[in-house]
């Protein structure tokens, strides 16, 4: 990972009076500021992915034993919708609140104090009625309080020149994490309230790391109102005024619902699909990670360096998404443990190299600098969404027409989010 030096004496002085957008020439504390970001994105993507793939699917498997798959999807849906609303609705808040510690960091602080309570009310729930309504305050607690927040010091405090080498960094910590969560989540399987519990309380130091860092007063900067009208324009973002979010916002619908078909139900396509069983499938998991985690490794730093060394964007998304199309057909083809870790390779090599230069586009087609949270807030709908559509559409599939059918719509959805992106006209 490239390395930032720290900053001058006198840089640190003039970082310490409130500003809205710092000089990109004299960014305030990079570094530690990277550090923050990289630890607490690690440590949420461990809750997800070990409750999301793992933990909640082996409760749920426990509570509804009959009818799983159709409960499983249904949680997960709902929890997204969760995620969906609340990414705008705490960007809105965050850019509009002024407070000694900033207007990000008692979001986030919050969000990881709720996040602990649900985690303990997660579980002890015994009905399916109780995860949904606990997952959904869950989804909505992380992603608006803490993701949405914490990718706001991209636009807020950091050039665009170093905005790969960030996005990189935050890509590997996201895959990483995922690739962690599924393993504590594998190792936790008998102990599913150890789990939540565990998992939690790494959060929240990891946002307290985050918050000591990142904390910077910005009591007395202009700030605009916040009146009804203005709640339900959070959103929306017209795309006849700003086209390149629009076609940013439906390249990346389309590439995470292909990605989210696949993945929320990983654990069910080893049972059932491959044939291992609910002990054998537990046991494949953490190897399904780790095969993930070695296409990122590969992918996820070369593609952070080529958007930063020649400043070209789209040609490297669309062919990461073309691979990740590519990965998805191989379960199809070979329905085997081996067929998964494949998939898994190159799925990681693609969303992985994805993640890693997709903010950069995001942060470039902005349509508004003093609102910047609240768009991220919108622009992260098309990670959250695809979570319902995804979630909901995969267990019809799966009913109606078997697991062979998700792996050629994943196909397609990744392919077209890759396309999407060439009417992008400000971003090369």
């Amino acid at each position: 990972m490239t390395t930032l030096p720290d900053e001058p004496a006198q840089t640190r002085q003039r970082a310490e009076a409130p500003a809205e957008n710092p000089p990109a020439s004299r960014p305030p504390g990079l570094r530690r500021l990277l550090a923050g970001m990289v630890l607490t994105n690690f440590l949420l993507c461990v809750l997800w992915a070990a409750i999301g793939t793992t933990v909640l699917a082996l409760q749920v498997q426990r509570i509804d034993p009959a009818t799983y798959v159709g409960s499983l999807g249904l949680i997960l849906s709902i929890g997204a919708i969760g995620s969906m609303i609340s990414g705008p609705v705490m960007g809105t808040v965050s850019d509009r609140m002024r407070t000694r510690l900033g207007g990000r960091v008692p979001v986030m602080l919050g969000g990881a104090v709720l996040t602990l309570v649900l985690a303990v009310l997660m579980g002890t729930a015994t009905t399916i009625g109780a995860l949904v309504a606990y997952w959904f305050l869950m989804q909505f607690v992380t992603v608006g309080c803490i993701s949405t927040t914490l990718y706001a010091h991209l636009p807020d405090r950091v050039p665009v020149a170093r905005r790969g080498m960030f996005s990189s960094s935050l890509g590997v910590a996201a895959l990483l994490g995922a690739t962690v969560g599924q393993a504590v989540g594998s190792a936790l399987a008998t102990m599913l309230f150890v789990a939540y519990l565990v998992i939690a309380l790494a959060l929240v130091v990891g946002v307290g790391v985050l918050a000591r860092v990142a904390a910077r007063s910005n009591v007395g900067l202009p700030k605009n109102p916040l009146d009804v009208k203005a709640v339900l324009r959070t959103f929306w973002v017209s795309p006849r005024k700003h086209p390149d979010f629009a076609w940013t916002f439906a390249a990346r619908f389309l590439l995470y619902s292909g990605y989210f078909l696949l993945s929320s139900y990983t654990l069910y396509m080893l049972q059932d699909y491959v044939g291992l069983g609910v002990g054998g499938a537990v046991r494949v998991v953490p190897l399904v990670g780790v095969a993930t985690l070695v296409g990122v490794l590969v992918s996820t730093p070369v593609a952070g360096w080529l958007v930063d060394r020649f400043g070209r964007t789209k040609p490297i998304l669309v062919i990461v998404s073309a691979t990740l199309a590519a990965g998805s057909l191989v379960p199809l083809a070979v329905p085997t443990v081996g067929g998964l870790i494949t998939y898994a390779v190159l799925s990681g090599f693609g969303f992985g190299a994805y993640l890693s230069v997709d903010f950069v586009l995001i942060t470039q087609v902005l349509p508004s600098a003093s609102d910047a949270a609240k768009d991220l807030g919108i622009i992260n709908i098309t990670a959250t969404l695809p979570q319902t559509v995804a979630a909901g559409g995969a267990g019809l599939v799966i009913t109606l027409l078997g697991y062979p059918a998700l792996f050629p719509i994943a196909a397609v959805f990744a392919l077209l989010g890759g396309l999407l992106l060439l009417p992008v006209r400000s971003v090369r």
